[in-house]
């Protein structure tokens, strides 16, 4: 399969929008006090997964979009 290339526009835009759900995945998680392990085991990720989401370095897969509502 071949892949769709990328402009640095698509790529940055691609990285402000992982960088805003990280920070609203935080804020409501916190909002819940729950830790980032804790959120973790609920959507079956890793508590460095959960970090790395928030933190706007890992993406997130339209299926574990599903796991986070």
């Amino acid at each position: 399969m071949i892949l769709p290339v990328s402009t640095p526009k698509q790529v940055v835009r691609a990285q402000l929008v992982n960088e805003a759900f990280g920070r609203r995945l935080a804020s409501i998680r916190r909002a819940k006090n729950f830790s980032q392990t804790g959120l973790g085991k609920i959507v079956g990720l890793s508590r460095g997964s959960i970090s790395n989401i928030e933190s706007g370095i890992q993406n997130v897969q339209l299926h574990q979009l599903f796991a986070f509502a």
